[in-house]
């Protein structure tokens, strides 16, 4: 079939522009399209804080720019309340009340140059999320715009006079409407102040971030998407993936080869040793959060145990990959660690054992209340002073030698060391003190006494048990010999109760404090 004339011109003109295409670099129409694919989020992000209200635009484009999520009861679109999430249009004034918080994310464009604006912000707190699109800001007297491509910044208007601009992820140039000439370059993590007509130098920030857009949390946690990241350190990476996709978040791992990434019969090679945001942090559904990792596992640096209980030692270890072996195997939970092998901050690898020995902490025991009726003061004193327990007197002004009437706890109830006794004496009347007609003198010295209980109900102290033995006439040797006055009993002998005479010698087995 012969060609017409016409046709023969299309033909020429269609191959001119394809070899002029080619020749200039420009992307084919696949290319475009694969592009637009990869960018499939929203051009960029601005969430507002209550009592904001700025308007909107996308320059380049008409009608519907985006879409207007909401939390709380007022929030305005065009000074009309929305009670849902709705569409914003090019030019849209949107505002929030007490109590209420707005994300507006803008619909994706074709354009690399565009540029969204976020006009007339009187008040309130704007954070702003480049993901393809510029942001631009206007406020009061002053002006903010982004620089480069992925950032973040964040605004907040603290009085007529007084603006703060603070750049999150990435620089951003902040200047003077009326002399636009000259600009302060802000970098990641620097805040700068517009007061009176000038620009403060940039301050580092980086500590106060979280404070800075703690704020955003009450849109997420009122809409009910608030998510706690996870601790992926020391994870392997298709693990930590896994755990981030039941929680519906994304993983980044810009450092990983995706051939092994994809590989899940070598999941234990690459390992996770840091991440972005930190453990704790909250997140929204779909966030993404950034994690290193290296081929090898990291080394585990085994941590300090010693004083933990033994339920803390061994949530401590597990945290870390570690298992525990306790000595004795019966101990029990809340018995407290004084020795551990491998030491505090040796290396060990993931996995391994780390040997805790635990014993009572004679502090965690409870004591029995004594029965202080009919004592005198100073005597309730002394008794509970030994049994590591605090009085309170009532009278307060009551002499040592006033008797106790009541007491609160009751006799026998049991309470932890250092727990405070009511006791309540009775105040003597001072005046003349009858003798008795007939006294009794005893005609031999006792020579048998009775061996103290020094274990119940709680051991006594080295000191103690000096005090308590040279009362009653008895003598004292103890192992081991540099026992100081804090060491205490764990054994005894003779038996507590036993009948000796005056003199006889009590050997004690001692043991160090915990603390």
């Amino acid at each position: 079939m012969k060609l017409t004339r016409f046709n023969s011109l299309r033909i020429f003109l269609i191959i001119n522009v394809l070899i002029i295409s080619s020749l200039s670099g420009c992307p084919s129409v696949s290319q475009q399209v694969a592009g637009f694919q990869e960018n499939l989020g929203p051009s960029g992000v601005v969430e507002m804080d209550q009592n904001t209200d700025p308007r909107f635009f996308l320059p380049q484009e008409r009608g519907r720019i985006g879409r207007l999520k909401i939390a709380g009861d007022e929030v305005f679109l065009n000074d009309v309340p929305v009670n849902r999430d709705v569409d914003i249009n090019n030019g849209d004034h949107v505002a929030t009340g007490d109590a209420s918080w707005a994300v507006i994310e803008f619909s994706r464009v074709w354009s690399q140059a565009c540029r969204i604006e976020t006009r007339n912000l009187l008040r309130g707190r704007i954070y702003g999320i480049v993901r393809k699109c510029g942001h631009f800001v206007t406020a009061y007297q002053s002006a903010m715009e982004t620089m480069q491509g992925t950032e973040s910044y964040h605004v907040q208007i603290v009085s007529e006079n007084e603006i703060v601009f603070t750049a999150i992820q990435g620089p951003i140039k902040v200047w003077l409407q009326f002399d636009p000439s000259y600009f302060q370059e802000v970098p990641s993590y620097h805040q700068v102040t517009v007061s009176d007509g000038q620009i403060s130098p940039p301050e580092n920030v980086k500590g106060e971030i979280g404070r800075i857009t703690g704020w955003r949390d009450n849109f997420r946690r009122l809409r009910g998407q608030m998510i706690q990241v996870p601790d992926l350190r020391n994870m392997p990476l298709m693990e930590a993936k896994d755990t981030l996709n039941r929680l519906s978040l994304q993983i980044d791992a810009p450092n990983a080869d995706r051939r092994i990434l994809s590989a899940r019969s070598r999941r234990q090679e690459l390992v996770v040793y840091s991440q972005s945001p930190q453990p704790g942090a909250w997140a929204m559904q779909n966030d993404r959060v950034t994690v290193n990792v290296q081929a090898d596992a990291l080394p585990v640096y085994v941590p300090d145990l010693i004083k933990m209980t033994i339920m803390e030692a061994e949530k401590n270890l597990s945290s870390l990959g570690l298992r525990m072996d306790a000595n004795p195997e019966n101990a029990a939970g809340r018995d407290r660690v004084y020795r551990q092998s491998p030491s505090p901050g040796r290396k060990v690898n993931k996995g391994d054992e780390v040997r805790v020995y635990v014993r009572a902490d004679p502090r965690t025991k409870e004591v029995r209340v004594p029965d202080l009726r009919k004592r005198t003061l100073g005597e309730a004193e002394r008794r509970l002073k030994r049994l590591g327990l605090r009085i309170d007197v009532n009278p307060s002004n009551a002499k040592t030698e006033s008797r106790v009437i009541s007491q609160k706890p009751n006799p026998g109830s049991r309470v932890v060391p250092n727990s405070k006794v009511e006791v309540t004496v009775d105040v003597p009347v001072r005046g003349i003190i009858k003798l008795p007609e007939v006294m009794t003198v005893p005609t031999q010295l006792i020579q048998w006494v009775t061996v103290p209980d020094l274990q119940n109900p709680s051991p006594k102290s080295l000191a103690e048990c000096r005090t308590i033995l040279g009362r009653l006439g008895l003598g004292l040797r103890y192992s081991p010999r540099n026992a100081t006055g804090e060491y205490w009993v764990v054994k005894q002998s003779p038996a507590a109760g036993r009948r000796v005479k005056k003199g006889t010698v009590v050997d004690l087995t001692l043991q160090p404090p915990i603390y």
